[in-house]
């Protein structure tokens, strides 16, 4: 079972999630105003859901990158008090923010590479972000 701190890790992504997909919906609504976004889903029209999906997508990663190389945190790293360094202890610079969120990528886009992050105690549970990056995340 994954201690609290990496329960806190996950808990931040899922919160910054749920923000990029709050904002694509935000987005795209004005151009579905004819009908809900609900009737969009439910008519099975994949093409406005897939736009939002990726939008959302778009959303996480660019605000991820722009965030964690900024402030050395996304909204969820503030909420939960976790906060991304590079290994020597200073902020990460804006390619090795880029790094760490194409790692973020990686994961999502390959699900048992997530899985083996979290359950091989020998990586400790160091994501694929933080070592291309050579980051870290800390209690803040």
């Amino acid at each position: 079972m994954p201690d609290r701190f990496t329960i806190r890790r996950g808990l931040a992504t899922e919160v910054d999630h749920f923000v990029a997909l709050i904002l694509a919906t935000i987005v795209v609504a004005p151009f579905y105003s004819s009908y809900s976004l609900w009737e969009v889903f439910r008519s099975l029209d994949w093409s406005p859901m897939l736009f939002i999906i990726g939008l959302s997508f778009s959303i996480w990663v660019l605000s991820s990158i722009v965030l964690e190389h900024q402030f050395g945190r996304t909204l969820g790293k503030l909420i939960f008090r976790l906060r991304l360094v590079a290994v020597e202890g200073g902020a990460l610079t804006l390619g090795r923010a880029v790094r760490h969120n194409l790692g973020k990528v990686v994961e999502l886009s390959v699900p048992f590479l997530l899985e083996s992050n979290l359950l091989n105690p020998s990586k400790k549970g160091i994501s694929i972000g933080n070592r291309w990056a050579k980051s870290r995340t800390i209690h803040a």
